[in-house]
């Protein structure tokens, strides 16, 4: 299956240091972890003609019920520093997770896309500020890419005509 996005990078990979910053991001609402995360992973695309002429940055939201357990999304996070970075503006309320999906860890990739398929969509009031533009949607780590392809569906359905992935980790 072709992914519904036009590329994907990720800063570093998923071990070591990259891993604890990525839990203590995660698990401890590591701000200062965001912005060294996001001068990261802001090199990564510096050169990438893929991420050139971008509108507006769309973090990978979260269930309102995961908020109950963690009071912040990472990805929102990452999201902010790298459009203070990038000079972007991001746009947290227009792609929402419709409904709340068991965690990723441990699946395999067919069972990943089972379990994000239609677990995102863009807002009505979205639709009006996503339609032709180029979009940056970012997350702290990439696995299968099953949810960053149904984000970029979501976000493809509402009008965007690119959409790039951009990670602080992707998963070896």
């Amino acid at each position: 299956m072709r992914p519904a996005f036009d590329a994907a990078r990720a800063a570093r990979a998923h071990t070591g240091l990259m891993r604890r910053a990525v839990a203590d991001l995660k698990f401890r609402g590591g701000t200062g972890t965001a912005a060294i995360l996001s001068t990261l992973m802001a090199r990564e695309i510096e050169q990438d003609e893929h991420y050139a002429g971008l509108d507006l940055v769309v973090p990978v939201p979260v269930h309102y019920s995961r908020l109950r357990d963690r009071p912040y999304n990472q990805a929102l996070l990452l999201a902010q520093a790298l459009g203070r970075r990038l000079d972007l503006p991001v746009s947290s309320r227009l792609l929402r997770k419709v409904r709340p999906t068991p965690p990723q860890v441990g699946l395999s990739r067919a069972k990943r896309l089972l379990n994000v398929k239609g677990a995102f969509a863009v807002t009505a009031k979205g639709q009006a500020k996503i339609d032709g533009k180029a979009v940056l949607l970012v997350d702290d780590v990439m696995t299968t890419g099953a949810t960053a392809h149904e984000c970029a569906k979501a976000l493809r359905m509402a009008g965007a005509h690119r959409v790039v992935v951009l990670t602080a980790a992707r998963a070896i």
